[in-house]
């Protein structure tokens, strides 16, 4: 069992840079719904459904983007 710990792989800093980037995103824009729905009630729920829309579109072209560049450059060079 004590070889095993040894063969754990750690998470490499710019994964966890990029999680934190995306959770600070995250975090900034449900303020800015909350701010806007005090004064707008009514579309709470449209304004929160944007947001999810905007990071799923965000995500999937940035997953686009990137996959674009391994098979450009080849996982070796990323």
């Amino acid at each position: 069992m004590e070889g095993q710990e040894e063969n754990e792989t750690k998470p490499l800093p710019q994964d966890s840079a990029g999680s934190a980037g995306i959770a600070i995103a995250e975090v900034a824009f449900d303020a800015c719904v909350t701010k806007h729905t005090i004064s707008h009630p009514f579309l709470a729920g449209d304004m929160q459904s944007l947001c999810g829309l905007n990071s799923s579109i965000g995500a999937f072209l940035g997953f686009s983007l990137s996959g674009f560049f391994v098979h450009l450059a080849g996982a070796k060079y990323i």
